[in-house]
């Protein structure tokens, strides 16, 4: 009886075990398959390709197919370093563009990405110690994530439809960004250095961003904002902190009045 019984237990505990592995194995799934899903279509809704984002793409492809192929630790610490990584290297902007909700199609697949980069570290934890974890943990987590990614859906689509844009004066110079910047290269007065600087893209936010002057601006999708630069004559690279794409980058030239040609500046903050 005393052996049944401790038999009987021990199926238990490794049912338990199993159930437990097996919970969090389905979390950090729908985890990989989230950041895999979110990081593509960011890429795809604002045309660029990022390489960081492909490495942590084909991260989450290799960990999905370790798992398949019932190899849950190899599966875990490839996704745990890669999450890692990429939260190293984008929490800054992930950040920027989470305090940006007004553009929601690319708020929405941030803090989707943001939240399945946490579940899948904390479920990789579990699935490299096959620990006996409470089963309701994960399924807890889950519907957590889900009810912050439903009421942050819901304020960013009303802060998007409340946004607030601007109609450019007339003789204004405006620069448009839907993916390329128009004109890229553009001059100033000193007396008066003032653009427009409008975001022509319908998903996705862009940014104007002068290092040189520590002007950094991101709008949402379809809004135009008025930017007044530190007067200061030279020349400035401009560029898009968001895609960092060749097509969004430029040159302001801002010149002392009277001038008629770069000829007489000399560059600055390049």
């Amino acid at each position: 009886m005393t052996q049944t019984a401790t038999t009987q237990t021990s199926m238990t505990q490794t049912t338990a075990r199993t159930r437990a592995t097996t919970t969090w194995r389905q979390l950090f799934r729908i985890g990989c398959w989230t950041v895999l899903v979110t990081a593509g279509l960011l890429q795809a809704i604002g045309r660029f390709v990022g390489p960081s984002l492909v490495v942590l793409m084909l991260g989450m492809a290799a960990a999905l197919l370790l798992l398949a192929r019932q190899r849950p630790r190899a599966a875990a610490v490839t996704a745990a370093v890669i999450c890692v990584l990429d939260l190293v290297l984008h929490l800054g902007l992930l950040i920027g563009l989470l305090l940006e909700p007004e553009a929601f199609a690319a708020f929405i697949l941030n803090l989707a990405g943001l939240l399945a980069v946490v579940a899948v570290m904390v479920a990789a934890v579990p699935l490299w110690r096959r620990s006996q974890t409470a089963r309701l943990m994960p399924s807890g987590l889950l519907a957590g994530a889900v009810v912050v990614l439903v009421i942050g859906s819901a304020l960013s689509a009303t802060a998007y439809l409340t946004r607030v844009t601007i109609v450019p004066g007339a003789g204004e110079v405006v620069i448009t960004n839907d993916g390329q910047v128009r004109p890229d290269e553009v001059t100033l007065p000193v007396g008066d250095p003032t653009l427009v600087f409008h975001n022509d893209d319908p998903l996705f936010p862009r940014s104007f961003d002068i290092d040189a002057l520590d002007t950094h601006v991101t709008l949402p999708p379809n809004t135009a904002r008025r930017v007044t630069l530190p007067a200061r004559p030279g020349e400035y690279a401009f560029y898009d902190m968001v895609t960092f794409t060749d097509g969004t980058r430029g040159t302001l030239l801002i010149v002392p009045k009277g001038a008629d040609s770069q000829q007489s500046m000399e560059p600055q903050g390049r």
